[in-house]
Parts: C-alpha cells; structure tokens; sequence
C-alpha cells in the first residue's frame, strides 16, 4: 500500500476534482487515491441527497450548511461519520499511511480525530477547496492546510492558534492540461475559432443549472459561443434547433476544458472552487448567472471583492452587461490586470513537494 494516500467524497465534483489534479503530479510511485464514500453502504444517499438538495431545495441546503457552524452539531456529525464510515476507520488504522492528503473535511474530520486519539501518527493535509472557510474544515491535528487567500490563512491561524507556517498559499490544485504552453493560433485552428472573435464559455454545473436559453438566444449571432450544458436536456434540444449561429461548438461534458477557457474572453458560470481557479490560472473575468447557497457565496465574495468579474441581479442585466462587454473590451483587459495579485500558481506541485518532505521525514 502506498504510503501517501489522497482522499475526497464525491458530493459535485470539485472536491474529486482536486483529488484527481494531485494524483496526475506523482508519475512515480503514485499515491493510494480513494472516495470516502465507497467505504460505506450509503454512498448513493450521501451523493444524490446532496444533489436534491441544492438542486431542488437551495434554502434547505443552506439551512444544514448554517447548522455545521453550531460545536455541538459539529461533535454529532463526527461521531456519526466514525459510524458510517467505520470501515475507512479499521483501514486507515490498519494501513496507518505516513502521509493523507484530504480534499475534503469529511475525511480531515475523521483522520484528525483519530490522530487526537493518537491512533495514527498519519501527517494530515488538508486542502481547501473553497474561497471562504467552513468551521467544519477546523481541527487542530491537521499539520498543514493549503489554502487560496491571505484571508483564509489569518483566519485559521486566528481561529484555531495554527502556526502560520503551516499554512500554505498554494490555492485549489487543477489538472496539468491548464499548465500547458499552448499557442492561441493553434487552439483557433484547431476548433475552427475566427481569430480575434469575442467568445463566451458558457459553463454548467454538474447539475446543469443557469439561464442558458436566454443567454444563447441573445447572443448566438452576436459572438462566438462555447456551451458546456451538463444535464441540461432542455439547453441541448433548444442548441440544435437554432440556425446559423455565428459560431457556435456545445458539449455534454469537455475534458479539455482548458482549451476553450484559454479560447473564451469571458466565462459565465456558477462560483465553484474549481471553477475559480481555472479561471484565475487563466486571468479570464468571470461572470455568474446563480450560486448554491452556502459555500459558493463564499467564493462569488472572493471574485466580486477582488474585482475578478460580475454578478448581475437579474438576466436582464446578465444579458446587458455581456452585450456592453463585446462592445467595450478594455473592461476586461483592465480586469485581467487584477488577476496578478490573486494568483497563485501549480497548487498540485507544490502538494507533491510538501508530501514527500513529509514522507521523508517520516522515514
């Protein structure tokens, strides 16, 4: 067994997103990557009960959110998840891996318990994969945390008495294809782009949420349009009953997802973490149609606070603000300039080399 293991759960997929960018950097000797979930029978109910929730009932869902800032509330959960997640419990006593890289605190929880108990000598990670910070990512047995802000690094070495230099400015880890030198030229060629034509990445969630329709009705003669339209069967029927468009390429799902952000002048989407962050790797303004309530309000305050794009109170000052920024492009320009002071660099080389210090140490 490895002796580095990376753990997520796979409730959305940015906290697995992470996960897989960390394993893509270890080319020899990989880590042991697992999804927390599958170490219990109730794996289904964990992921589409999230997916209900904040699909169908956004206020309840920020309801429990709310309910993890209460201790006691906090103390239940834990003992709960040691239950339910017993089996992960037996294994990482067992396997007692010298270094865990956690990509969601579901798992820092249960391994900075047993490292309180002193039933592992495990060196945690904790990697944060928001912009804001949730009580529940806090325990004091994590050893170093990763985090995307100066803001997040004060308030845990605030909240929790943490030495700052075990807290580390690396940001969320993306896949290495967002580090590739590429050349626009090529890219343009490649998916057929006029040159120098604004475009539009209009990206889903995984639950395939947003004004869609209204976006592309819009402008779909007016500027190049890229649409990544998840689940949204409603979005795919209406694409291929539009005619001429002036350019136009949709995709249920695109792995090289990179490749049309670096196309794209801007990119309209929902504020996940992941999202954020390829964003920012790219200085590409962004533009958000909704938010989950809860942690994505987080991130939209990030973006919004450092001047990194835009949230319109309504679609038609979505649909206005696009309009005004295919006619004005020294809005953008100015805002990618802001990009500079936010960025953080490769997240997932710098994890590597914090592990293997660590496995080093330990050895």
């Amino acid at each position: 067994m490895a002796k580095i293991w990376i753990g997520y759960i796979s409730c959305g997929l940015g906290h697995k997103k992470a996960g897989l960018s960390l394993i893509e950097v270890f080319e020899k000797n990989p880590p042991y990557i697992f999804n927390l979930l599958n170490f219990s029978s109730l794996k289904i109910f964990y992921e589409e009960g999230y997916r209900f929730l904040v699909k169908k009932l956004p206020l309840l869902w920020y309801l429990i959110y709310r309910l993890y800032f209460l201790g006691s509330f906090k103390t239940c959960l834990l003992y709960l998840h040691l239950f339910v997640f017993r089996n992960f419990v037996k294994e990482v006593i067992k396997k007692e891996p010298s270094v865990l890289i956690s990509t969601h605190f579901f798992v820092s929880q249960i391994v900075a318990y047993l490292k309180s108990q002193k039933r592992i000598r495990t060196k945690l990670i904790t990697v944060i994969t928001d912009y804001g910070l949730h009580p529940l990512w806090l325990n004091k047995f994590t050893d170093y945390y990763i985090v995307s802000s100066e803001e997040q690094l004060n308030l845990i070495s605030k909240k929790l008495s943490f030495p700052e230099e075990r807290i580390k400015i690396y940001g969320i880890p993306l896949r290495r294809g967002f580090f590739k030198q590429q050349e626009l030229k090529s890219l343009e060629e490649k998916y057929r782009k006029p040159s120098k034509l604004f475009s539009i990445l209009l990206f889903s969630s995984a639950f395939g949420l947003g004004p869609f329709v209204e976006i592309i009705k819009k402008f779909y003669k007016k500027c190049g349009i890229f649409v990544i339209y998840g689940e949204n069967k409603k979005v795919k029927n209406f694409l291929s009953s539009l005619k001429e468009p002036l350019y136009l390429l949709s995709f249920e799902y695109k792995e090289e997802i990179w490749e049309l952000v670096e196309l794209s002048d801007i990119i309209i989407t929902k504020p996940g973490g992941i999202s954020i962050t390829e964003a920012i790797i790219k200085k590409k303004p962004l533009l958000f149609m909704d938010y989950f309530p809860g942690q994505e309000l987080d991130n939209l305050n990030y973006i919004l606070k450092n001047n990194l794009g835009f949230y319109p109170e309504s679609i038609e000052e979505l649909l206005a603000l696009i309009d005004n920024l295919i006619k004005d492009r020294d809005i953008l320009l100015k805002i990618r300039e802001n990009f500079k002071k936010v960025e953080t660099g490769d997240s997932a080389l710098k994890i590597k080399e914090l592990a293997l210090k660590l496995l080093k140490n330990d050895s």
